[in-house]
């Protein structure tokens, strides 16, 4: 993605890091795993939501969002190979993928279905991280994005659901 660490990088500082805490002590070790997932996929989302870049054709955003979920996917899977029972519960890069999947959105309809469930996943996504989103596209404009967004949030605010924890995204400005 527009990280300015590459993923091989992340990849060797992680390992190193298993190698110096695999020798605490359980609960210990599942904090320390916990705590670099969630390091991992704030910079990784916050990189994305930066708009450091954007989108011109629908192949352009297709083919970043694929490569964004295969980012993700190679990251979880070395957090599962290393720490297996921390890294397989409620993942922080499901998020990433999740985003993905509203990136990769071609049918208007289909992303309004993909923003509605980003929301009721992750109820403590702002209505910045949203804009910031679908302004990475690049075929949605600013004012357009903002009342996209309003119109979700305000929908979403109307349904009644379980509480449910806080995310990834309540750690990113």
């Amino acid at each position: 993605m527009g990280s300015s660490i590459p993923i091989r990088t992340v990849f060797a500082t992680l390992f190193d890091y298993f190698q110096d805490y695999v020798h605490l002590r359980v609960r210990n070790f599942d904090y320390v795993i916990s705590e670099a997932q969630n390091w991992v996929a704030k910079r990784y989302i916050s990189a994305m939501l930066q708009k450091k870049m954007s989108f011109k054709t629908y192949e352009e955003r297709r083919d970043a969002a694929m490569k964004i979920m295969d980012e993700a996917e190679q990251v979880k899977e070395f957090f599962i190979q290393h720490a297996p029972k921390v890294a397989k519960f409620d993942s922080p890069f499901d998020i990433i993928t999740t985003l993905a999947e509203v990136l990769k959105s071609e049918d208007p309809e289909i992303l309004s279905l993909d923003l509605h469930g980003l929301v009721d996943k992750y109820p403590d996504v702002t209505q910045d991280h949203l804009i910031h989103l679908l302004s990475l596209r690049g075929d949605i404009s600013r004012s357009e994005a903002r009342e996209k967004v309003a119109y979700i949030l305000r929908t979403n605010k109307t349904r009644q659901r379980p509480t449910i924890p806080k995310s990834i995204f309540s750690l990113i400005p």
